[in-house]
């Protein structure tokens, strides 16, 4: 007789392998899937990761001074230099800039003119070099070149079209037309600047309008001497000076400028010594001074200058009474925040640190003495009515070596620099024993009177600079990083209200070649 259970045991098996195959399938396909999602992600956080080190590599490589650099990239990459993306810059109605500017892409992710792009996503992942502030605007974008065919990694920097170098506009219009022109219109957003934009979706064009009110005028050279009144430099009321500059690494710069009026071709043909390593530039008005002297030396050019009406420092100078502030006595570090001498006059005899971004207001004189110093390692905006005096080893300095972006002194009287004096002086490449300042000097109507030996480290906007023309040095070293600042503040002005509406536009296109 046939046995059921038998039957019954056998189809169990059965079922059970049956089970087992279809669960082993199952995981194979899942697996699968999943293994090909892990890596599917990774190849898409590598190209991310590549096409953001290309665009860091580009930003790095118009700022260097070497111009060009190579980097390891994968192949694949589509490059184009058709009729978009495109960008055209109108100033108060003047075109002055209309190209394409170039694009790279590779699976989805799209770099053009320094904006990075998951086109699958419509999102931006990496942003071009914008700075849009209610006191400034810093627009910079990247021109790809070359890059027709495929791309191996080699990136050159063949030069940069400076479209506004810190005038004020009344309107500037940038237009961008592109595939991605809403990420773009993004870019221009939710700042405080004085900016609109229109987007227009049937030629996928963002408009961007800035409207500027009349700002202030700050000066296009690193060192101002007598530009609002027209005094003359005379080589008999100076220090012997030398002047330099130096970049953000340190290193000896090229970029020098000093202003001045001449009314002496010979300078007075004072005994003492003018050294600017750099260029001179003289009020047209005025005589043309003459190198052929021993004393003056210019190692650039000597060209002539339309004085600028610069803003007079009692406009920028801010009263106690206006802010939120509280009393200092000198002899606490500055934390943080808005600061007012408690008896008009400040004096600070000891080390002073400032460790948060503040201002100190000084509505009568601030002496720095012998023994005094304020040391920044966050950045200061310093107000002073009256006059400022430093004693023979008193600094205000950086923590950061010379990091003259980081301080700011508005001076409405002048500035007294009481070193000692060494009738040997110092030697051109070496800094002179004594009184030293780092940062930005703006005193429209100020002398600085110095007694022995003086080092200054930033920009300087002053009326004259007297001296013993033998017995006095006066070494000055413009900081090269200041020439990217489009207004002065080292705070920029995020404690205090600014006086002004708009300081200065700065509009970049820079030439990048992609092989």
């Amino acid at each position: 007789m046939y046995d059921q259970r038998s039957q019954s045991e056998v189809v169990g098996i059965v079922l059970l392998i049956g089970l087992v195959i279809v669960g082993a399938s199952s995981v194979f396909v899942v697996g699968n899937a999943a293994i090909g999602s892990i890596q599917e992600h990774s190849q898409y956080q590598h190209d991310v990761n590549e096409i953001n080190s290309i665009s860091h590599q580009v930003e790095s490589t118009v700022r260097s001074e070497e111009g060009s650099t190579s980097i390891d990239v994968q192949d694949g990459y589509v490059a184009s230099n058709s009729d978009r993306p495109s960008v055209t810059i109108t100033v108060d109605g003047d075109e002055r800039y209309d190209e394409q500017i170039g694009q790279l892409a590779r699976d989805g992710i799209v770099y053009e003119g320094g904006l990075v792009i998951d086109e699958e996503d419509n999102r931006v992942l990496n942003s071009p070099r914008f700075d849009l502030r209610a006191e400034s605007t810093l627009l910079e974008l990247h021109h790809l070149t070359g890059v027709s065919g495929g791309f191996d990694g080699s990136i050159t920097h063949t030069g940069t079209a400076e479209l506004l170098g810190g005038e004020t506009p009344d309107v500037l219009e940038v237009e961008i037309e592109s595939e991605y022109y809403q990420l773009w219109a993004e870019q221009f957003e939710g700042t405080n600047a004085p900016v609109t934009t229109t987007e227009y979706e049937r030629n996928q064009t963002v408009r961007a309008v800035f409207d500027y009110e009349t700002g202030p005028t700050f000066p296009d050279s690193s060192l101002s001497i007598s530009e609002n009144d027209g005094a003359a430099l005379n080589l008999n009321d100076m220090p012997s000076s030398w002047m330099q500059s130096y970049d953000r690494h340190g290193n000896t710069g090229d970029n020098l400028v000093v202003s001045s009026t001449v009314t002496d071709s010979n300078l007075g043909a004072g005994s003492g010594e003018l050294v600017v390593d750099g260029d001179f530039r003289y009020d047209e008005s005025g005589s043309e001074p003459d190198d052929s002297s021993t004393n003056f030396e210019v190692t650039g050019d000597i060209e002539p200058m339309t004085p600028l009406e610069l803003n007079s420092t009692a406009e920028f100078l801010i009263d106690s009474e206006t802010v939120d502030s509280q009393p200092y006595d000198g002899t606490e570090d500055l934390s943080g925040g808005i600061y007012h001498a408690s008896n008009d006059d400040l004096s600070i005899d000891e080390r002073i640190n400032v460790t948060g971004t503040s201002v100190l207001i000084v509505e009568g004189d601030l002496e720095v003495d012998a023994d005094g110093e304020l040391v920044v390692d966050a950045a200061i905006d310093i107000y002073v009515h009256g006059e400022t005096t430093l004693g023979r080893d008193a600094a205000i300095r950086t923590v950061d070596a010379y990091d003259s972006e980081a301080v700011s002194m508005f001076v409405g009287g002048d500035i007294h620099v009481e070193g000692e004096q060494d009738r040997g002086g110092p030697a051109r490449d070496q800094n002179p024993k004594g009184p030293e300042i780092t940062g930005y000097i703006h005193g429209t109507e100020s002398t600085i009177d110095v007694h022995g030996n003086f080092s200054a480290y930033g920009a300087i906007v002053v009326d004259e600079i007297n001296g013993d023309e033998q017995n006095d040095h006066f070494h000055f070293h413009f900081d090269e990083r200041l020439e990217d600042r489009l207004h002065p503040y080292a705070t920029r002005n995020t404690l205090v209200e600014m006086p002004f509406s708009q300081t200065a536009v700065d509009v970049r296109i820079a030439t990048v070649d992609l092989e």
